[in-house]
């Protein structure tokens, strides 16, 4: 995502028992480890177990490490933090997808 200071993502966080069902009501604690962006402190999943927070880019490149923690479970997610021009300063196309195969031609 651009290293712009303002552009934000959805996480989605998951709660599942050990049997694969949803978890209501489960407190997640969130931790920025490395990298610059925002993100709320906590949030608690609904009765399907999911609960969704808004993670806002920093100003500097790099990955934003991000670790959610339910319990004594954790899990770290990275997020790139790229700059959203090339360094001749020119804007990098957003939205390129590769044909089928995974080649560019």
């Amino acid at each position: 995502m651009p290293q712009d200071g303002l552009s934000n993502t959805m996480l989605t966080i998951l709660s599942l028992d050990e049997f694969g069902y949803p978890v209501a009501n489960v407190p997640v604690k969130l931790e920025l480890l490395s990298g610059e962006g925002t993100l709320p402190a906590q949030t608690i999943t609904d009765s399907a177990g999911l609960a969704q927070v808004h993670f806002t880019s920093g100003r500097k490149a790099g990955i934003a490490r991000i670790k959610a923690t339910a319990g004594k479970h954790s899990a770290t997610i990275p997020m790139l933090l790229a700059p959203n021009v090339n360094p001749a300063g020119q804007p990098v196309a957003e939205g390129y997808q590769l044909p089928v195969s995974g080649d560019a031609q």
